[in-house]
């Protein structure tokens, strides 16, 4: 479920590097609606929307796994890193620190780890992904206790 922002809405959220704009609509992953409403960007449209988006959200990918996934998204848009989703993967990608208008060049992309039960497979399924994307595969491990994050880059190496 994600919501669509629509004329001059979709206009100054883009100014603000919000979003992703795929054929000339805006669509905002839950996680981002979120830190709009949060940060005072919202609109009253978006405002309405958001418990309908947030309990879709919610059963797909429980509570906790929101939380972790919202904790380490602010953490990057706090600290300047341009930040989006990868829709169908289910990552974060973050491009350099700054926001540039039309720029979407990521660099990593950052799974956050939900369960403490994450097997091999689902582990060789993301470094698939990353090395196809030609991107860096990151691991976040939140504590939500002590309000930390931990990052984690896998990297591919060859010996010749």
């Amino acid at each position: 479920m994600f919501f669509e922002a629509k004329g001059e809405y979709k206009e100054y959220l883009l100014s603000l590097g919000l979003g992703n704009e795929i054929k000339g609509r805006l669509f905002l992953h839950p996680i981002e609606c979120f830190y709009i409403i949060e940060k005072g960007y919202a609109n009253e449209e978006l405002k309405n929307h958001f418990d309908r988006i947030f309990e879709s959200f919610k059963k797909e990918f429980g509570e906790s796994c929101f939380k972790k996934t919202y904790f380490v998204y602010k953490h990057l848009m706090d600290k300047g890193y341009n930040c989006g989703f990868s829709f169908r993967e289910g990552f974060i990608a973050v491009g350099r620190k700054g926001y540039r208008r039309g720029e979407k060049r990521t660099k990593y992309l950052i799974r956050v780890v939900c369960n403490e039960g994450s097997n091999r497979e689902s582990f060789k399924q993301d470094l698939e992904v990353c090395l196809k994307a030609r991107k860096k595969l990151v691991y976040a491990f939140v504590d939500l206790n002590k309000n930390k994050v931990r990052f984690v880059k896998i990297d591919k190496k060859e010996f010749v």
